[in-house]
């Protein structure tokens, strides 16, 4: 076998080998990095309901719907999602760490959980805030670096209301209505982020719902369902 034969023919089979033992491309799209925020804690309860001789708070309730949701992750989608909560237990985390945590862990998507309550007993209904395009506000940056950040956050925001678009169709159990807002975890993440009003605890027959652990189950898979179709969605255009 001459050298330029013989060149040819490893050539020929490392190629081969290569594509025998090669993995496919959609195990290869890693896991959607999520971090669950469930709203207040300790000292800050949020909004709450008197129901006979108890209290029902609403960090206890964004609490119990976050831990549904990681454990649902962790059962059956661990190898698609890696999912964390800012808190694990009824204390109180400042906005500041919450948000940061967005950027330390180097999260794809920060989801927060919050319970709604007005003074109209007729409002109810889920919301689900999107962030707005607040970050871009030093006038000492070069114009360069301004169009570079204003690029990315703008990538950051159509990414969060992709994710709220995909949410509506999931979730079965009332109407949701889509804002935007400058919450401070919305804004402060460097993530795509989602801030989601489950319902109004002052909805007297809403109220009842909210409270079920058949709406709060449902309300769980609905979350992650969204965050499997946003994940297989992302890994489309990756491939």
């Amino acid at each position: 076998m001459t050298e330029v034969n013989q060149i040819i023919f490893t050539f020929i089979t490392i190629i081969f080998c290569s594509s025998a033992f090669a993995t496919p491309a959609n195990l290869l799209t890693p896991p959607l990095r999520v971090i669950i925020d469930p709203g207040h804690g300790g000292n800050d309860q949020g909004t709450s309901v008197q129901l006979s001789t108890q209290l029902i708070k609403e960090s206890d309730l964004t609490l119990k719907l976050s831990q549904k949701i990681l454990k649902i992750i962790q059962e059956k989608y661990a190898e698609k999602i890696q999912a964390s909560m800012t808190r694990t237990t009824n204390r109180y985390v400042p906005l500041q760490k919450r948000s940061s945590l967005s950027r330390s862990e180097k999260t794809d998507f920060y989801i927060s959980l919050h319970y709604n309550s007005a003074f109209s007993s007729a409002l109810s209904g889920t919301e689900i805030y999107f962030p707005e395009n607040n970050k871009i506000d030093d006038r000492n940056l070069a114009v360069l670096d301004a169009i570079k950040q204003d690029l990315v956050e703008t990538g950051r925001i159509k990414q969060s209301l992709s994710l709220t678009k995909i949410f509506v169709p999931h979730w079965k159990s009332s109407q949701v209505k889509i804002r935007r807002a400058p919450f401070y975890v919305l804004e402060k993440a460097d993530a795509p982020a989602l801030l989601i009003e489950v319902g109004y605890l002052s909805h007297p027959e809403e109220q009842k719902t909210l409270l079920s652990d058949v709406h709060q189950d449902l309300a769980a898979e609905s979350i992650v369902k969204a965050l499997l179709e946003f994940k297989e969605n992302r890994d489309k255009q990756l491939n």
